[in-house]
């Protein structure tokens, strides 16, 4: 039976994003503080106290739908785009091990292997080929399980930004020979993805992220980094403009331009136009024009390739992108919108036609 209610859930260091969507359309989203040290590097460490909160969490909202989709963090799987000779299912299975013989040296059976479907010629096919480890599968299962709710799907989170591409691209005609580069802008590292011909292609983590923000506004207000957050999220007393500050953009800047720089070095015909954004630190206006000038390229929230929300969500959205693309149905028919609706649309969001 086609699964028509179902909830996101981006469990990140800092904070866990939940979306919730019905018949592929987005009823709701929030974002929640995570208690310290529950989660390290991306990888939950309290399995037991995870559960309990998403249990209180999901009560203290209202969400009485059971059906989950994790993201897995990128940390916890292998992923490649690879060719190979056109096979059979049965073949792909014994031959996808091999793909990823350079990464991992545990024994075979100690891993899951996935795939999709990128294009296929006469003789031979592209794979985006997913490897991830039976264990972190069976905590995220049994995750689940402790927190009273049923775990329908576990999917990287890169392929949540995918599933988001792939449904703008479907709505507004682009063709999917469109190229893109998202700026995921964490908490301990900020993630710069390139998505070829709208297809998941490579990361490249930049460090360090949010949270050195609230280090330094903890180092010049003399306060911890749980208060110096608090304290640049609302900018007290101006800290966002503080010398230090300004440096840490720039430099992150720095960062971002070098590495758009080589994808497009080694890339040179590639057709990205835009540096989509989102994140924790895309509330941080300064460091959004620090980085905007630094590269001379335009800089636009990643909500804006996700037109279609309820009033009030986008806030939370830009937080929780991830969460919301793991949750679309990626076999799902999409209407394109007609010229009318598109120019309704970019006029919304101040995009030139």
């Amino acid at each position: 039976m086609k699964i028509t209610k179902v909830v996101g859930i981006d469990i990140g260091n800092y904070r866990i994003k939940i979306s919730y969507i019905v018949k592929g359309e987005l009823k709701d989203v929030f974002v929640e503080t995570l208690p310290d040290n529950i989660v390290k590097d991306g990888m939950v460490q309290y399995w037991d106290a995870m559960a309990d909160f998403l249990k209180e969490t999901f009560r203290s909202h209202g969400i009485h739908c059971r059906n989950v989709i994790f993201t897995l963090p990128s940390s916890g799987v292998y992923m490649r785009v690879v060719d190979l000779p056109r096979m059979t299912v049965k073949q792909l299975q014994l031959n996808l091990p091999f793909e990823f013989h350079d990464y991992i040296s545990e024994p075979t059976e100690k891993y899951f292997y996935d795939y999709a479907v990128i294009e296929e010629g006469g003789k031979t096919m592209k794979l985006l080929a997913v490897a991830c480890s039976r264990e972190l599968i069976d905590r995220y299962r049994t995750l689940a399980k402790h927190a009273k709710l049923n775990a329908v799907g576990l999917v990287p989170d890169v392929l949540g930004f995918q599933r988001v591409l792939r449904r703008y691209n479907a709505l507004f005609r682009v063709p999917d020979t469109k190229d893109y580069a998202i700026l995921d802008m964490g908490d301990r590292s900020f993630k710069l993805h390139f998505f070829r011909n709208s297809v998941y292609e490579v990361t490249r983590p930049l460090e360090p992220g949010a949270r050195r923000i609230a280090e330094i506004a903890a180092e010049i207000r003399g306060t911890d980094v749980h208060i110096g957050q608090l304290a640049a999220e609302s900018n007290q007393d101006d800290v966002l403009a503080h010398e230090n500050m300004e440096a840490l953009y720039e430099s992150s800047a720095v960062q971002i331009m070098r590495a758009m720089n080589f994808y497009s070095y080694s890339n040179t015909n590639n057709t990205i136009d835009t540096l989509y954004y989102c994140g924790g630190a895309a509330n941080y206006p300064a460091l959004l024009t620090t980085i905007e000038e630094t590269m001379n390229l335009p800089m636009r929230p990643l909500t804006d390739l996700m037109p279609y929300t309820e009033p009030g969500l986008e806030a939370a959205l830009l937080l929780s992108p991830q969460s919301y693309g793991v949750a679309l149905d990626p076999e799902a028919k999409v209407r394109a919108l007609s010229d009318d609706e598109i120019k309704e649309t970019l006029a919304r969001q101040e995009v030139p036609v």
